[in-house]
């Protein structure tokens, strides 16, 4: 059963104050609420104008503005106000929304003394696959040359490390079309066979070496799909297909146990992750935060690497982080593709941006741990 958990929402009450203020007059965002709605709540909001004049009466207008994340306009009105001297006054800004995210601000005289992006009912934002290619023709070709490239792991211990609890090894896998696969592994000291976490870094990230003095019941492997030019015909099918050549890799393992093999990655990392649990099916449960990739204007021949008509074949269990301030893969791409998964999913929305809150990996390892076999 789907169950939505709305985390770190930050409140619009919360710590603003004369935002605006002219003489004795301030405005304050005085109702606190959610900024994501659900259940036909429309949003409201609530500005208290505060006049601290002792002898003027003050009169005025607030305009209130509300976009589609695409930028279309979708409210514009205003209401008047007055407030005697010493007084406060209240507006209320209610307006029904259908299933999206939106940007809202509250204006005077062309000063924006509050903005924010909100969203109503995310998982009924329409979204569909493209049926017409064949799967199975498009990809079992591409799969079984994938499977007939030799792995050729090269693995190599990081000497230099003095780690506690797990050793650092750099790691280069070979995949398809003779490309290689980059990435650094931490490996428990105690012999046993462990659950393996792979992590598909983001376009903008830096690769890195996890951490060698935690996680000491875990194979932590963290990859970067093959950089630089490629094709464009080949490219989604290409960095999808280097994330399945690590878990070819990690699966080859005899340290690892093989029914607790679990996928993450951030942005263009996570919409990877998908991808590869669509065309795999030996994953237990991925983490995905902001997988917002999708080839929307895709011609006929990109179609079958889009990752938005992967998602459907999903099988493993999949929970994803949204950013509601990310302008890069932003809230309604996340939502079309999580839409479209019919396997158990959650989901989690922050106001963070595109760089997950620091508790994304705790509510990762534990979704992990809830579905180990």
């Amino acid at each position: 059963m789907m169950k939505r958990i709305l985390l770190s929402i930050l409140l619009f009450g919360m710590a603003i104050f004369c935002a605006y203020a002219q003489d004795e007059i301030s405005y304050r965002i005085e109702r606190s609420f959610d900024r994501v709605f659900y259940n036909s709540n429309d949003p409201v909001i609530d500005v208290t104008v505060y006049n601290r004049d002792n002898y003027e009466k003050h009169a005025d207008t607030l305009l209130c503005r509300v976009f589609s994340d695409m930028g279309e306009r979708v409210y514009r009105f205003r209401q008047r106000y007055s407030v005697s001297p010493s007084d406060s006054a209240q507006l209320s800004f209610s307006f029904p929304l259908e299933s999206g995210f939106y940007k809202v601000s509250i204006e005077r005289e062309d000063t924006v003394f509050m903005h924010a992006n909100i969203g109503y009912e995310p998982e009924r934002i329409e979204s569909s696959s493209d049926s017409s290619f064949s799967f199975e023709e498009t990809w079992s070709g591409i799969l079984s040359e994938l499977r007939a490239t030799p792995v050729d792991a090269q693995v190599i211990k990081i000497k230099k490390l003095k780690t506690k609890l797990r050793n650092i090894y750099s790691v280069k896998l070979r995949s398809i079309g003779g490309g290689e696969v980059l990435g650094f592994m931490a490996v428990p000291k105690k012999r046993g066979v462990y659950k393996a976490v792979i992590t598909c870094i983001d376009k903008d990230e830096e690769l890195y070496q996890p951490s060698g003095d935690e996680r000491e019941d875990i194979i932590d492997l963290v990859i970067s799909p093959r950089r630089g030019w490629l094709h464009k015909e080949y490219y989604y099918r290409t960095l999808c297909l280097d994330v399945v050549r690590a878990v070819d890799y990690v699966y080859s393992r005899e340290d690892v146990d093989l029914k607790n093999i679990f996928l993450q990655g951030r942005g263009r990392g996570g919409a990877f992750v998908i991808a590869a649990c669509a065309l795999d099916s030996r994953m237990a449960a991925a983490a995905v935060y902001a997988p917002g990739l999708s080839n929307e204007s895709a011609v006929d021949e990109l179609k079958p690497y889009d990752i938005k008509n992967l998602s459907g074949r999903v099988e493993c269990p999949v929970v994803m982080g949204v950013g509601l301030d990310d302008e890069i893969c932003v809230p309604r791409q996340n939502f079309e593709i999580y839409n479209l998964v019919t396997s158990p999913k959650q989901y989690y929305i922050f106001v963070e941006g595109h760089t997950p809150p620091d508790i994304w990996d705790e509510i990762a390892l534990n979704f992990f741990k809830r579905y180990e076999r």
